[in-house]
């Protein structure tokens, strides 16, 4: 069984920009998933990415707004990856540390370059479990890869040419616009051709200093395993309120059945990962003094407060607020611990 593809939600961050910039109306789905998804690095199965870029593209009206979101972003608004990339001196490496890391953080992704003649393709495509939102998702990322280039070719560079997935849209002019030769659609990948020559670009320092940003390697990436990316995918279905079983299988791209079978064969069920992602999420929420237990109970999708009590016990052996009373009270201790001379601050345990 394949690993269930998963991305980091800060892919979303530049659709979520674009809309509220422009004034453009959100729907209760993405109003929610803006409230979810609060957390740039939080793992999300690239469907549930593909659903809203669909719902946003309803919602709007915009067929083209995957083009219009891209043109409107630069490669450092997508996080860490970007990030990674604009590190980079020339436009050569920036591409080179694209097409080599990006699978590490869309696990839903394959990117590879190659050679014809004088030319460059970058070559793009997604899981086939992308569905809704692919057309979007894909052309959002085509003009990543253009605002890329851009950087160093100047900002009415084009492709040479141009290879996109299905057929030809209503918008097609303005696709073909984007290539100096020519556009040819129903191709089995997304890419776009430039001449090598371009390689040697320099690209314009990111400002802020990119060396102040985190790093990259100590961010959570997608599991590889499909044990630990269904893990990864339940909590982030968990976190954005669909914790069902069907959310999930559309996530691996198979059916009910077929999921609970491969679950099965590694001695878990879809019950099972439930509950330890509602575990998980309970004791980090319960961390939050300023959050309530009763919304913290239905947030994790209990309909009464005293269901979520009775899991809770169970899976720890005390009730919430026993849970809560005996971290905050621990917590304290240790940051008093900080505050004593003498003390060695290796030596206190710190949390967040």
């Amino acid at each position: 069984m394949h690993p269930v593809p998963l991305v980091r939600a800060s892919v979303l961050l530049p659709l979520f920009e674009y809309l509220e910039q422009r004034g453009l109306r959100e729907n209760d789905e993405l109003a929610l998933a803006r409230s979810r998804l609060g957390d740039p690095l939080a793992l999300i199965p690239l469907t549930v990415i593909g659903g809203l870029w669909e719902t946003a593209t309803r919602t709007t009206g915009l067929d083209d707004l995957g083009l219009r979101v891209g043109a409107a972003s630069r490669p450092e608004d997508i996080g860490a990856l970007g990030a990674l990339v604009r590190r980079e001196a020339t436009l050569g490496a920036a591409l080179d540390t694209a097409v080599r890391h990006g699978s590490l953080f869309n696990s839903g992704q394959r990117l590879w370059a190659t050679r014809e003649g004088d030319d460059v393709w970058i070559h793009h495509r997604f899981s086939p479990v992308l569905r809704e939102g692919r057309r979007q998702a894909s052309e959002f990322a085509l003009m990543l890869w253009i605002e890329l280039i851009r950087l160093g070719a100047g900002a009415g560079w084009r492709p040479t040419q141009l290879q996109l997935e299905g057929m030809q849209p209503r918008y097609a002019k303005e696709l073909a616009a984007l290539a100096a030769e020519s556009v040819r659609f129903e191709q089995s990948e997304t890419a776009l051709a430039f001449p090598r020559s371009l390689l040697s670009l320099p690209l314009p320092a990111l400002q802020p200093d990119p060396t102040s940003l985190p790093a990259p390697a100590a961010e959570p990436l997608p599991d590889l395993d499909f044990t630990g990316s269904a893990r990864q995918a339940v909590a982030a279905l968990l976190l954005i309120g669909s914790p069902h079983i069907e959310a999930a299988a559309r996530a691996a791209g198979t059916s009910v059945r077929s999921l609970q079978r491969h679950l099965a064969t590694a001695h878990l069920s879809f019950f099972a990962l439930l509950e330890e992602a509602r575990c998980d999420a309970a004791q980090r929420m319960l961390r939050d003094p300023s959050r309530k237990v009763i919304q913290i109970s239905a947030e994790l999708g209990y309909t009464d407060s005293a269901n979520f009590t009775r899991a809770f016990r169970r899976w720890t052996g005390l009730s919430p607020r026993a849970f809560r009373r005996s971290v905050v009270g621990r917590d304290l201790t240790h940051q008093i611990g900080d505050l004593r001379p003498g003390v060695h601050a290796g030596l206190v345990e710190r949390r967040a």
